[in-house]
């Protein structure tokens, strides 16, 4: 049996935030026929309760398009998700993508909710995106920040039928930590937090490997005692990290 490589493409949500690539709904619908023509399984159209123009822009799209899966986003609210949920409805395969901050500082600075609240709170919005359709999508929020453990309970409590682990603005590195390396915490998590993905086996048997994860170790904290996690991470700044850094990103 050979594997499916399924493409999720988002560059009619998270593409149009780069600055000067806002669209108009006749682009959107534009660039979404051609997605469909690519064959690309999945296009996360727009945040429809974003604004009724985007609203109308995912409606549209879900309208028009047959050869791909048309995708929404949604905050984990049953506002939003009834809105995304009016939006894709037309769509002959459509999926809801509601996502919810999961980060200590979001949780509490963002949200004003405990780790619990927060837990209750994305388990409701997975039901309430069942109410919509049988595909539904769940993202924890600036996941790069978030404690491993509760990340993973977040992740296992949801049963979705798609994950994505968001790093929101924070772009983890070994050159660009955010705190301790979390050894013992990936070996027993790292499974359940990336499930898939051509580096996994590679990444996992580094850090998990007695004298491998001593090394990883020394990359992580030697790149702590100068550099600070950045905020909102450019394209030439990632490009020059890249560049920097021989061992594998997690």
């Amino acid at each position: 049996m050979t594997d499916h490589l399924r493409i999720f493409d988002t560059t009619l949500r998270d593409g149009e935030q780069s600055p000067g690539a806002s669209m108009t709904r006749d682009e959107k619908l534009r660039i979404a026929r051609q997605l469909e023509r690519l064959r690309v399984d999945v296009i996360e159209a727009g945040f429809p309760a974003s604004s009724p123009g985007d609203w109308e822009a995912v409606h549209e799209i879900a309208k028009a398009v047959r050869g791909s899966i048309v995708c929404g986003l949604a905050r984990a609210n049953q506002k939003d998700i009834a809105r995304c949920g009016e939006a894709i409805a037309p769509a002959e395969g459509k999926r809801l993508h509601t996502f919810i901050a999961s980060s200590p500082i979001h949780m509490q600075m963002k949200l004003r909710m405990t780790p619990d609240e927060v837990l209750e709170q994305a388990v409701k919005s997975v039901g309430w995106a069942r109410g919509w359709t049988d595909d539904v999508e769940f993202s924890p929020e600036d996941a790069g920040r978030s404690e491993p453990d509760f990340l993973c309970r977040l992740l296992e409590a949801e049963g979705v039928d798609a994950i994505h682990v968001s790093s929101g603005s924070f772009f983890p590195h070994p050159r660009n930590p955010a705190g301790e390396l979390p050894i013992e915490e990936l070996r027993k998590t790292y499974d359940t937090l990336i499930s898939s993905g051509l580096l996994t086996k590679r990444n996992y048997l580094l850090f998990s490997g007695r004298l491998t994860s001593g090394y990883f170790q020394r990359q992580w904290d030697k790149g702590r005692g100068d550099i600070r996690h950045i905020e909102g991470m450019n394209l030439p700044d990632a490009h020059r990290i890249k560049q920097a850094v021989s061992i594998p990103v997690l």
